[in-house]
């Protein structure tokens, strides 16, 4: 979900069960660390874990509460809660150039996870399509891409960028209101 995992099981192999206690990790092979503040009671199956961070994925086990001792550990269960958090960007947005001249376009694009992928779209003012350019990653968190020098006759040309993490979406400008780049 949004900002939790719930997790759920089945156990009935303890008569002498005091309840259940729960480990977490980012790893599936090593690093788990309890969560549950109080032993999870010994009716209960399930739990809900909303200490996490949106995209992240994290793995579980449980162990059972014993008289004094635990169980080892049930099979390992990951899940990865919504990722609400999306990309930002910063552009420094450009609104001039010369007839003919190749226009380098630059944001800087970063996520809570991870960027997945940064386009920049254009078209000749008073077109309708436009063309798409994927942005590499030059630097660090800086994208690149150029308007070609063919597509920078007067009037101008309208662009804007899109920056996704895989889940959700950031702009700077839109394909309904794009920024405008004159071109004398």
């Amino acid at each position: 979900g949004e900002g939790y995992v719930d997790l759920s099981w089945n156990q009935d192999d303890y008569d002498t069960l005091m309840g259940f206690n729960i480990y977490r990790s980012t790893t599936a092979e090593n690093g788990f660390v309890r969560i549950n503040q109080t032993l999870v009671g010994n009716e209960d199956r399930s739990f809900r874990d909303d200490s996490t961070e949106p995209g992240v994925q994290y793995f579980y086990y449980f162990t059972v509460a014993l008289d004094g001792s635990e169980s080892e550990p049930s099979n390992v269960a990951s899940a990865t809660p919504i990722d609400t958090v999306k990309p930002q960007m910063s552009h420094d947005v450009i609104s001039a150039t010369t007839f003919g001249s190749t226009v380098l376009i630059q944001a800087e694009v970063t996520d809570n996870i991870a960027v997945q992928e940064v386009t920049l779209y254009y078209r000749a003012i008073g077109t309708t399509a436009y063309t798409s350019v994927a942005m590499a990653n030059t630097s660090g968190n800086t994208y690149r891409a150029s308007i070609p020098a063919s597509a920078t006759l007067p009037p101008g040309v309208e662009y804007y960028i899109a920056a996704t993490d895989g889940a959700s979406y950031t702009y700077s400008g839109r394909a309904s209101s794009p920024n405008t780049i004159s071109v004398d």
